[in-house]
């Protein structure tokens, strides 16, 4: 064996040592010839082949990537509402209202009776827009009162009408003025109450930072500057005191809506100031005092003898009362206030003093 191995060696060393040589000595010369173009090509083509069969076999072998998946809208469960406690019945006394301007006598006329005061927050706009041929008598009010009882503020805001289809489908409520500013401080909202104690549509506002109505409450002073009512304090029971305000429609009346709401929202306060509000046409609180946010050329009028305005434009389909005290005898002179009588002094004239006719807002 060690000799094959060592022939073998120097077998190979003799034929190294002949190539050099060769290619040392002139006129020698060794070449070598390439493969010939088609050869390379169809080796090329082989190998392509190849690498696009391994490839298709990989692709084949692995997993597929699947679309990707559309998120699903997760539908959270509504939470059960547990009522812990209910509004009763209103007591029969009242303790404050306020009439309202009827319009459905002159509603064919495509005007208001009367009641609005642009210019002091006073709207009497039970119509729709630019047309004003159509009258909502359940957005009318006639009157409102209130009265309190068992820990409730109850009010009763008494309509024209229902719906030509039947029923009230407008938004009702009410403001409150706790410190008799002219501010409202908070707004309760019920939608299209029904026959029993809900408080499905009933929600609940206050102006926290305290910006409704501009730097002039009650007065109209465009543009406005603030966000109104900002907070949503309830929202129809969804919030830790579900029970906080409730509404329906009366019983003893299918044109009145009863609201009834916990004295503790508002302090248990004793001395407060209130009006009662149908609001279709813009509903949004943010935007209060309306005679702030519209200019009275954007509201337009419900008045045909304010040629340069009428007809109802961007604020329709809304009416409201002037406002009414509890705990104290206002004066007259208190923002917002319904008239008042005063009665004549030795010094004044001697004809008697009595609320203008042209002013039909009355206390009763």
């Amino acid at each position: 064996m060690v000799k094959k191995a060592s022939f073998r060696f120097i077998a190979g060393l003799f034929v190294a040592i002949l190539i050099i040589t060769a290619c040392s000595l002139p006129g020698v010369t060794i070449s070598f010839s390439p493969p010939a173009a088609s050869t390379t090509q169809a080796y090329i083509d082989a190998v392509g082949t190849s690498v696009a069969a391994t490839q298709t076999a990989q692709a084949g072998n692995a997993p597929v990537n699947p679309p990707a998946a559309t998120p699903e809208t997760v539908v959270e469960p509504t939470a059960t509402i547990v009522h812990n406690t209910m509004p009763g019945e209103p007591p029969g006394n009242r303790e404050s209202g306020m009439t309202d301007p009827d319009s459905s006598g002159t509603a064919a006329e495509r005007r208001a009776n009367g009641g609005e005061n642009f210019d002091q927050n006073l709207y009497e706009r039970p119509f729709n827009a630019n047309t004003m041929d159509t009258y909502f008598p359940d957005l009318d009010i006639k009157r409102a009162s209130l009265s309190r009882s068992g820990g409730w503020v109850y009010v009763t805001i008494d309509l024209v009408g229902v719906r030509p289809g039947g029923g009230l489908e407008g938004n009702y409520g009410i403001e409150l003025d706790l410190d008799v500013d002219g501010r409202g401080d908070w707004l309760i909202l019920a939608s299209t109450p029904g026959s029993a104690w809900s408080t499905d549509g009933v929600r609940v506002w206050r102006d926290a930072n305290r910006d409704v109505g501009n730097d002039f409450p009650i007065s109209s002073d465009p543009p406005q500057r603030g966000d109104g009512y900002e907070t949503l304090a309830f929202d129809q029971g969804h919030n830790s005191d579900p029970d906080v305000a409730w509404a329906r429609v009366s019983p003893q009346n299918p044109n009145s809506v009863q609201i009834a709401f916990k004295y503790s929202l508002i302090a248990n306060d004793n001395y407060f100031m209130w009006g009662a509000w149908t609001d279709q046409g813009v509903f949004n609180p943010a935007w209060y005092d309306y005679n702030d946010h519209f200019t009275v050329a954007e509201a337009g009028s419900p008045l045909p003898g304010l040629k340069k305005y009428y007809p109802l434009k961007a604020l329709a389909e809304v009416d409201n009362t002037c406002r009414w005290s509890i705990g104290f005898t206002p004066t007259g002179d208190e923002p917002g206030v319904c008239p008042v009588y005063k009665p004549p002094t030795a010094t004044s004239s001697p004809l008697p003093t009595a609320v203008p006719t042209n002013t039909p807002y009355q206390l009763y």
